[in-house]
């Protein structure tokens, strides 16, 4: 996406290192604030906060250093915080086909997501990209709005 924008390799190199640094240092506070706040409400922030990142990268401005920071701070730490929900919200006997099926989507989506993008950025428009990315953080929102009222289970099962 960045080199489809005209950018040289080493501004590439750096942004990505901006947005990788991000990523590793946002997984403390999410991991924090989802201890605090519960997993669901900051799931559902990542994942509005995710696609507001994306939206900002297909802008053109100055939104670039917000929007990957946004990104790595929200995108990358969602998958632990869904795990830690999932197996909060799971019962004993539900727990290992949950994470099967948490670690399946998450193969399937990295397998075919980046197919499906660059064949959407060559065919059509580069901004497929973010767009993509939003569409897939905003489509888990149902599940998080109706699974996300049952709160902190008791661990007395």
């Amino acid at each position: 996406f960045l080199k489809r924008q005209g950018m040289s390799h080493s501004s590439v190199g750096y942004w990505m290192a901006l947005l990788i640094a991000a990523a590793i240092l946002g997984q403390w506070p999410m991991g924090r604030l989802a201890d605090r706040y519960g997993r669901a409400f900051v799931m559902k922030c990542q994942s509005l906060l995710v696609a507001a990142a994306c939206a900002g990268l297909m802008l053109k401005g100055g939104l670039m250093a917000p929007s990957l920071i946004a990104l790595g701070l929200a995108g990358f730490s969602l998958y632990p915080v869904a795990m830690a929900w999932g197996c909060e919200e799971a019962s004993r006997d539900e727990l290992v086909t949950m994470n099967q099926l948490l670690l399946l989507s998450y193969s399937v989506g990295t397998l075919a997501g980046p197919s499906l993008t660059s064949f959407l950025m060559q065919r059509y428009s580069d901004n497929w990209m973010p767009m993509v990315i939003a569409l897939v953080a905003l489509s888990f929102m149902p599940v998080l709005v109706l699974g996300g009222r049952h709160g902190r289970r008791k661990l007395s099962r």
